[in-house]
């Protein structure tokens, strides 16, 4: 294992593994659900623990608040000065009667720990920062931090860059957490973001380098371009190599859930190789194919579902699964696919074939629709 020298202002200088462990998706029972395998889940904590990973990132909502606990229950068999504890205040668990403290709390004894070595302020987005800004959690985290609770502070983003530029100009932070990877530095702000952190002199902690899974699968063609250039290399030790090469960033987490990702992850790292220009070229090329790839080049113009006989939501199941096929969430697509009405789902299509006569795009809609179908089978999606 690497390590990157973070220096914190509390703590000194201290060795933050390269490869840092996201707790967001563990192994779980039941494919689709939340609640996690403890068994694997904590064989899978201890093997990347022995293997030199001693940065481990949760959250309060993370598997539907069981994380946390369990994070607290894996990691309490070591010494707490062996590894590096990292999570975050959710802001829709405030309300009247649970506050910072309440809450910070709380978290203490579900993870079985004095303090926090880095904690954040979580999901910074416009909404996000006014509920925090309005619960004056700034302050307050600062004052825990001043108490030795928390030794660094800081949040993660998924704002706009205005709110970005606001963040670093009216507060201090010891360190930000951001998306970012190859497919949203070329077609999102991902770049621009760790720009911004970086001209601050911000440590980066990066969060989604494989893009929950889909950047460790791409298309046969972009998987081609990839290992005609590294046979031996996995495809997604691509993603991971494209965001431990950036200055600045002290840790690269990935959502790991499985013995063999740690070890694939821990082998990228450990014998690591910073990326090329002529490897970033390369990547480039990549992102292109994959996105062209997997791209429906559905307008919204609704023409569709003036003529569907079942009137089934046909742009939204399109949206739907375009996000499926390029994040591959499970957890996200199963909720989002179960908020729609049982009138507007891909089960309703009868393949009749009237939208795709009246698709501008010439989009196949009754064959899209039965590879929703299908989809939903194979995941247990309802």
């Amino acid at each position: 294992m690497q390590y990157n020298i973070f220096n914190s202002k509390t703590q000194g200088e201290i060795s933050i593994s390269r490869l840092g462990m996201g707790c967001m998706r563990l192994p779980v029972i039941t494919p689709g659900d939340e609640d996690i395998d403890y068994k694997r889940a904590e064989e899978v904590i201890d093997y990347a623990y022995s293997h030199g990973v001693n940065y481990f990132d949760t959250a309060m909502g993370y598997h539907d608040k069981g994380s946390e606990p369990f994070v607290g229950y894996a990691l309490s068999k070591y010494p707490r000065e062996s590894f590096y504890l990292a999570t975050k205040l959710s802001s829709w668990f405030l309300n009247e009667s649970r506050g910072v403290e309440d809450i910070f709390k709380w978290q203490q004894e579900r993870l079985k720990t004095d303090y926090f070595d880095f904690y954040l302020c979580h999901n910074l987005n416009d909404n996000v920062y006014e509920r925090l800004k309005n619960a004056n959690a700034y302050k307050r985290l600062t004052e825990l931090k001043k108490q030795g609770k928390i030794k660094n502070l800081g949040f993660s983003f998924h704002g706009s860059l205005k709110l970005l530029d606001k963040l670093l100009k009216e507060h201090e932070w010891d360190f930000a957490q951001i998306q970012f990877n190859y497919l949203d530095t070329q077609y999102g702000n991902a770049m621009k973001e760790y720009e911004m952190l970086h001209a601050a002199g911000i440590p980066v902690a990066v969060m989604e380098p494989v893009r929950g899974g889909s950047l460790a699968n791409l298309c046969d063609e972009a998987n081609k371009l990839l290992k005609d250039a590294a046979p031996e290399s996995s495809i997604a030790s691509w993603a991971i190599r494209y965001a431990a090469s950036h200055e600045g960033v002290y840790t690269v987490l990935s959502g790991m859930s499985s013995i063999e990702q740690v070890a694939d992850n821990i082998k990228t790292v450990s014998d690591f190789k910073p990326v090329t220009e002529s490897e970033k070229k390369l990547l480039s090329k990549a992102a292109e194919l994959f996105k062209e790839y997997y791209s429906i080049p559905c307008t919204n113009c609704k023409y569709c579902m003036d003529v569907c006989p079942n009137g089934i939501n046909i742009p939204g199941l399109l949206k739907l699964y375009r996000s499926w096929k390029l994040d591959k969430n499970i957890p996200e697509y199963s909720r989002d696919y179960a908020s729609l009405t049982d009138g507007e789902k891909a089960e309703e299509c009868i393949s009749c074939g009237v939208c795709a006569e009246k698709c501008p795009q010439s989009i196949a809609i009754p064959d899209v629709l039965n590879e929703i179908k299908e989809l939903n089978v194979s995941l247990g999606v309802k």
